[in-house]
């Protein structure tokens, strides 16, 4: 029986293609797909399409880590370069992994491609687990007959994510710690040492100076609403994650984070390294310049420069250039260096390579920023914490340096 197929696919040029297509099954309309050299997108039964119903859609499945794609993809190259058949690979792999969330995923891939699926279409219906960028960049390998290269190039983006993330975090989480540290030693001076010191000056009966009268009171308000605490931190925790969950509020916070000082260029350089380094793996590895757009945008991890290559996206659609497009989009945001190399990429061809070279050029600069961020905190922290502390030590030693004052005022 003849069912009808609704597709949305890129051509190699990167035109969008949508449209729909007669097949006895959903294999066979893929295969017709990719005789007319098409990069699938999205292929769904008309009938299902009307009910509302993607089959592709699983839930109550995590994500693959960075790591665990990584170890995948990196492994699925070398086996494809060793000559082994994928449908060998795949039950490989799904052994050495078995009992672990990848092992079952593999194992249902392999059990597909047994079946007779391609490794594009039934990784496409692990698309909540791999990630729709994996598909992609599998479904342009199965296309140009370069799995490997589209492995391996899967591998090296991840891994290069994986390794950009974790920069930014390291140079984020050095302040946290040690204000950290502040608050717990604030914490204990105020509810271990000021009370003490109380008792002193209450014997002595005199006037005390506004500082100390005032770190007395935060004192008895930590040791008498110590219960408080608790819930007003946990309430604060829960609104900043349940207000992050909204994309309105998180794409306010990834704009204003761009113009911060000190770590506003960080996180611009490390957003447009992850964008980068996609963009010119998929351009590389045969995927259309639409879509190559659409996934970068998305890699960039900052919700503010994805929708600018949203608008990019669009514009190019309508038939402007690349550079162009972006520059209608928001040249203040996105780097005038990015903008010229695509110009030149466009005019010569080379906008691959270029983007590369780019990539590894900004990879370079988001670690010397994080080592000169590093480096210059340091005195500022150490500044902020002699200040907190030396406050606090400063207000309660000070009627000390005026004891005879208030023994006077005593007698």
């Amino acid at each position: 029986m003849t069912s009808t197929y609704q597709y949305q696919a890129f051509l190699k040029s990167g035109e969008e293609s949508n449209g729909v297509v007669a097949a006895e099954n959903e294999n066979d309309a893929r295969s017709q797909l990719a005789k007319k050299n098409l990069i699938i997108i999205s292929l769904v039964e008309k009938a299902n399409q009307d009910k509302g119903i993607n089959k592709s859609i699983r839930f109550g499945r995590k994500k693959l880590n960075a790591n665990a794609l990584s170890w995948l993809a990196r492994n699925l190259a070398t086996s494809q370069s060793s000559g082994l058949p994928i449908f060998a690979s795949l039950a490989m792999f799904a052994k050495q992994k078995a009992g672990t969330p990848t092992g079952e995923m593999l194992s249902r891939v392999h059990k597909k491609v047994g079946d007779g699926s391609s490794i594009s279409r039934a990784m496409r219906d692990e698309q909540d687990m791999v990630g729709e960028l994996t598909c992609a960049f599998i479904e342009a390998g199965e296309v140009s007959g370069k799995l490997e290269e589209s492995f391996s190039k899967l591998a090296d983006i991840t891994e290069n994510r994986a390794k950009i993330k974790r920069k930014v975090k390291s140079a984020a989480m050095y302040p946290i710690v040690v204000l950290g540290i502040a608050l717990m030693m604030s914490a204990g001076i105020l509810i271990g040492v000021v009370p003490k010191f109380e008792e002193i000056y209450n014997e002595l009966d005199g006037e005390l100076p506004m500082i100390t009268r005032f770190v007395i009171f935060l004192s008895d308000t930590a040791i008498k609403l110590w219960f408080v605490y608790p819930f007003f931190i946990f309430g604060c925790v829960f609104t900043v994650m349940y207000s992050l969950k909204k994309p309105k509020v998180l794409k306010k916070v990834h704009t204003y984070s761009l113009k911060l000082p000190l770590f506003g260029s960080l996180l611009k350089k490390a957003a447009f390294a992850r964008l980068t380094s996609v963009l010119a793996s998929l351009l590389g590895s045969g995927v259309g310049l639409l879509e190559s757009i659409e996934f970068a945008g998305k890699a960039s991890g900052n919700l503010y420069v994805e929708e600018m290559f949203q608008r990019a996206y669009k514009q190019i659609k309508d038939g402007r250039s690349f550079s162009e497009s972006l520059r209608l989009a928001d040249a203040e945001v996105i780097p005038e260096v990015f903008i010229q190399l695509v110009t030149i990429g466009e005019e010569t061809g080379q906008l691959s390579p270029l983007m590369e070279r780019y990539a590894n050029t900004l990879d370079d600069e988001v670690s010397t920023a994080v080592d000169g961020l590093t480096a210059l905190m340091e005195p500022l922290l150490i500044v902020v914490l002699g200040v907190v502390i030396g406050g606090l030590v400063f207000s309660f030693w000070l009627p000390m340096l005026n004891a005879p004052g208030l023994i006077q005022d005593q007698g």
